[in-house]
């Protein structure tokens, strides 16, 4: 996100703004001058958080690194916009969210990568890896011609590699994002939704809609970061699972962290279980030129050791 290559293209782009939305039938409403002026500063949020990750029936303390930041989106071919601004971009606001946790022995690295459209507030495209001393898995889902285009490559065997399409429905990757903008966009009530790429990968689930739903409140439980707090949340009958987003209720509407309470573990240790992640930390800055030695320090502004991951 570099100021002066997006000038061009916000005056472009916020003409787009009106447009309808595909996904939950609202209407785009203009973008707010509080929200161009947080977000079209030349700058990105970074957010730090605490993780206690249940995994194979038990609790594992761990930590989440959450980045959203504002760039320029090619639509067709559905990557950043390196030569900003082409003919044809629009601005997205993108979320890159890393979890690390260690279980036992070995260590486990997650991270999805978010692109939601500031054009239609659509969700646009979604990748996500994950890797253990196992192996690695890949997902990734593009939304083309009105529907979900699914790529799963896994070396388990049961997951193997699959390409399949899925119908335009609310998903759970976007929830946070909509938050970010204008968390009334989001439609409440039961309703299909489709689970993040990283409970199903750990779940060993198939990654398509499932009935859920979704409900938003008051945050009254302490110990969470913010004022006025509430809470966006996805319950599911079948998955006998409830993912829960805790938010400050005003603008920029922080994630203040996440509840999500599953079964976890298999045969003898398989119980119900929720994982916890509280936000710590929070930098705003030009992170992506902050890459020499001098600027190792800036970690500790995340909460990070400075001399390992």
């Amino acid at each position: 996100m570099k100021a002066k290559q997006l000038l061009p293209v916000l005056l472009l782009n916020f003409a787009f703004c009106n447009g309808k939305v595909s996904a939950d039938s609202h209407k785009s409403k203009p973008l707010s001058k509080q929200f161009k002026k947080y977000w079209f500063s030349g700058k990105g949020e970074l957010s730090k958080f605490d993780l206690i990750q249940a995994r194979y029936g038990y609790f594992h303390k761990g930590h989440a690194i959450m980045v959203f930041v504002t760039e320029s989106f090619l639509p067709d071919k559905q990557v950043k916009d390196d030569w900003d601004p082409t003919p044809g971009s629009i601005p997205v606001l993108k979320q890159n969210f890393q979890r690390r946790f260690v279980t036992g022995i070995y260590d486990y690295s997650l991270m999805t990568s978010n692109f939601l459209s500031l054009k239609s507030r659509h969700l646009l495209k979604t990748t996500f890896t994950e890797q253990d001393w196992c192996g690695h898995v890949f997902s990734q889902a593009n939304f083309r011609d009105n529907e979900w285009k699914i790529q799963v490559r896994s070396y388990f065997e049961d997951e193997s590699d699959q390409d399949y399409t899925l119908p335009d429905t609310l998903t759970e990757e976007e929830l946070m994002l909509k938050i970010r903008i204008n968390p009334n966009s989001i439609p409440l009530g039961k309703q299909n939704v489709i689970p993040t790429f990283t409970y199903t990968r750990l779940r060993h689930r198939k990654t398509k809609a499932y009935a859920a739903n979704v409900t938003m409140s008051k945050f009254q439980e302490k110990g969470f970061p913010g004022k006025n707090l509430m809470a966006l949340t996805v319950k599911y009958h079948k998955l006998q699972r409830t993912y829960q987003i805790i938010f400050e209720k005003e603008f920029p509407h922080l994630i203040a962290g996440w509840k999500e309470r599953y079964v976890s573990g298999f045969d003898e240790h398989k119980k119900m279980m929720t994982t916890v992640a509280k936000r710590t930390h929070l930098y705003i800055g030009p992170y992506w030129n902050k890459h020499t030695p001098k600027d190792v320090p800036l970690r500790q502004k995340l909460g990070l050791p400075l001399d390992k991951l």
